[in-house]
This record gives C-alpha cells, sequence and structure tokens, in this order.
C-alpha cells in the first residue's frame, strides 16, 4: 500500500525539479531604437518583444530607446520587435539570436488619400481671387482664372521595400504620380553626411517611376520626390521616408594554447567605438553559448582564459549590432586539449596579433556541467532506497 504512495512522491520530485530547471530560461537582451517616418527619435511609442516562448512590453524614451531582456526557453532563438505610435506602426524579427541583438525600427504612417481631381470649370482650392477694377482688368482676369482652373491637382507617391540595407546592397526607390502622365520627377537624397544629391527619373504611360542605386556609405539615409509642376498639372511634393545603410564587420583573429591557458587575439574592421565582440564557445557542435565579452572599439580585443576541460571544443567571435555594422560572426576554430593534462604550446591558427586588452575567466569543468543530472540521480536513488527499506519493514 505505501509502495504506490512513495512512487507518486518521486514522480511529482522529478516533476517540480524539472519544471524549476526549465522555468530559469537563457537570458536574451534586445535593444534598439525606434525612429518616426523623417528619421527623428519616437519618443513614447509602445514597443512589444517576444521570442523564446517568452514577451516583455516596454516604451521608447526620450532617444526613441528601448531595451528589454528575455528569458529564451532555449537558443539559438527567433525575436520580433513591434513598436507603434499614433497611427504610425512597424514591425521586425531576427532569428538564431544567441546573448544580445540589436533591432532597429523606422515608424510608417498612413498615407494619406490623394487630392480629387478637380471638376472642368471648377476652381483649384489654391488659387485666389481678388476684386476687379477695369473691365480690362476682368477680361483679363477671366482669361487667367480659366487657364489656372484647368491646372490639374498632383500627388506623388514612393516607396521602398526594406528599412534596413547593407553595403553594396541595390536599393531601389518606387513611385507613382496621379493622375497618371508621362512626365520628370526629381528624386532628393539626404545622405548621412547631411549632404543632399537629386535625380530626375520619367514616368510611364501609367504614372509610375523606379530608380535604382547602390551605396557604400552607412547611416540612416532621407529620401523624398518633387514635382515641379507643368503647364496643366500642379505641383506636388512626398514626405520625407528613411532607410538605414549598415555595413558588416571583417573579424580576424588566432587562437593559442598554453598549458591550460587559452589566449584569442584578434582585430576588428572597420573601428567603431561602440563596437563590442563576443567570445562563443560549443561542447556539442551544434548550440553556442557566449563565454565572455569585450570592447573592440579601437579595432582590436584579446581575450586570455584558463580552461577546466580536456577534449574537442570549438569557439568563434562574433561582433555586436552598432547603428552602422551589423552582427557578423568569424570563422570557426577548433580546439583540442589532451587528456590528461599535458604541458604544451598548440598555435591553433595563424600567429597572435597585438595584445590590447585582457579578460581572464574559468571555463566550467565537466562535473559542473553534470551538476543538475548527478543531484536528480542521487535523489532517485535515495527515495528507491528509502523505498525498500519501507517495504523490508512494513512487509
Amino acid at each position: 500500500m505505501r509502495m504506490p504512495v512513495l512512487i507518486v512522491l518521486v514522480l511529482a520530485s522529478l516533476f517540480v525539479i524539472s519544471a524549476l530547471i526549465t522555468k530559469a530560461g537563457v537570458p536574451v537582451a534586445v535593444y534598439g531604437y525606434i525612429y518616426m517616418p523623417d528619421g527623428s527619435p519616437a519618443a513614447g511609442a509602445s514597443v512589444r518583444v517576444s521570442g523564446g516562448g517568452d514577451s516583455k512590453s516596454t516604451t521608447a524614451g526620450g532617444s526613441g530607446g528601448y531595451s528589454v531582456t528575455l528569458n529564451a526557453d532555449k537558443v539559438p532563438t527567433s525575436v520580433s520587435v513591434s513598436a507603434s505610435k499614433g497611427d504610425c506602426s512597424a514591425s521586425a524579427s531576427r532569428s538564431n539570436v544567441e546573448g544580445a541583438v540589436r533591432i532597429d525600427l523606422t515608424l510608417r504612417c498612413p498615407t494619406p488619400p490623394p487630392t480629387p481631381t478637380p471638376s472642368p470649370g471648377s476652381q483649384p482650392s489654391s488659387s485666389t481671387s481678388r476684386p476687379l477694377s477695369s473691365e480690362g482688368e476682368k477680361g483679363n482676369a477671366s482669361s487667367q482664372l480659366k487657364a489656372e482652373s484647368a491646372d490639374l491637382v498632383t500627388f506623388l507617391r514612393i516607396s521602398i521595400r526594406e528599412e534596413i540595407y547593407h553595403v553594396n546592397d541595390t536599393i531601389t526607390v518606387n513611385g507613382s504620380i496621379t493622375p497618371p502622365f508621362k512626365t520628370k520627377v526629381e528624386l532628393v537624397f539626404v545622405k548621412p553626411s547631411g549632404k543632399e544629391f537629386s535625380v530626375f527619373v520619367e514616368t510611364d504611360e501609367k504614372g509610375a517611376f523606379s530608380y535604382k542605386f547602390k551605396t557604400n556609405e552607412t547611416g540612416r539615409w532621407k529620401v523624398y520626390a518633387r514635382f515641379p509642376g507643368i503647364k496643366g498639372y500642379l505641383p506636388s511634393v512626398t514626405d520625407m521616408m528613411s532607410f538605414l545603410v549598415k555595413d558588416f564587420a571583417l573579424i580576424n583573429y588566432n587562437c593559442s594554447l598554453q598549458g591550460r591557458k587559452l589566449v584569442v587575439n584578434g582585430n576588428v574592421l572597420p573601428a567603431d567605438p561602440s563596437l563590442r565582440v563576443q567570445l562563443l564557445i560549443s561542447l556539442d557542435n551544434e548550440s553556442w553559448a557566449v563565454l565572455r565579452e569585450a570592447s573592440a572599439g579601437n579595432g582590436s580585443f584579446s581575450f586570455s582564459f584558463t580552461t577546466g576541460i580536456c577534449g574537442t571544443f570549438k569557439l568563434k567571435v562574433a561582433s555586436t549590432e552598432t547603428g552602422n555594422l551589423d552582427r557578423s560572426e568569424g570563422r570557426e576554430i577548433q580546439v583540442v586539449i589532451p587528456c590528461p593534462k599535458t604541458e604544451i604550446m598548440r598555435n591553433i591558427t595563424a600567429p597572435k596579433e597585438n595584445i590590447t586588452a585582457s579578460n581572464t575567466t574559468n571555463l566550467p569543468s565537466r562535473g559542473a556541467l553534470d551538476l543538475p543530472v548527478t543531484a536528480i540521480s542521487s535523489f532517485i536513488v535515495g527515495f528507491i532506497i528509502a523505498a525498500l527499506v519501507m517495504r523490508r519493514r512494513y512487509a
């Protein structure tokens, strides 16, 4: 009679332990900036971040920045961010996220409906009238009014497919003019440096136009279109739109083993004052965990730590996302530490680069990694022994 009760207690305890271990989750930091369509900070925008079975909401600060930490059920995972302010909204997602990720959004607002085309003989809303002082002037003004009333109101639209591009990507600006007719439209671009340049594009019979270009200048770009107006058609201009151009960091590094001390030195191009790099480790050739993080603002970095394990594992270095650089990863390095311990000097890759900073840590030993499994096993064995003793006593 008592044996089933003990078995139930064992199963219930295992369930509680499993739930506690699962509930802890893996922290994933998500941060970034929210912008209005004109590139200004979207202060006070509502932001919702989801991923890895967790979701959190926050509000963008005065500079448009936000930051949350998700408790993911596993990594790598997918993260999605949505933001809104008034009638404007935007969303984006990233996959294969580990440790931290930066996701910026530029809100998009509903396009206002086109201005109705005036009926024949009606006066445009932009035209004005004044009293006439003489018959001759009255006749001239009447002719001028008829000419102005024949001018049609135009409406321009432009669109850009992506919010973020990379250096040497093809950027396409599509647009149209209403009512549709063949004409020339000016596209005005504002570079991240503040300099402007413009190009003229021709519309087709349907009023559509398209312009493609490539750039190697990183930062936030702005663009708008304007129609200067011609006989029979009034001028028009679009709202300012913006998009971000980023580059990928080029990461070079080497690794050397001195006994149990592992040293990783490297450099990152181009240099970015806000750039940070992460050292990642994989013990199973599938999942990766962030081991250490350091600044690489001057273009170089160094990690130094003593291992507590032997065998084979992999390392790689990844750069975090910045305003002008997207997340990048370097090549994987396989590290082999003989068992038992031997004092050797092993050059795993190319010769060392210049060392500018040092970070020291200890890798967890195999025993530390297996501690939860060992604890659960001991717990089960203890319950089984107790059950056998009680059964023998009450038999």
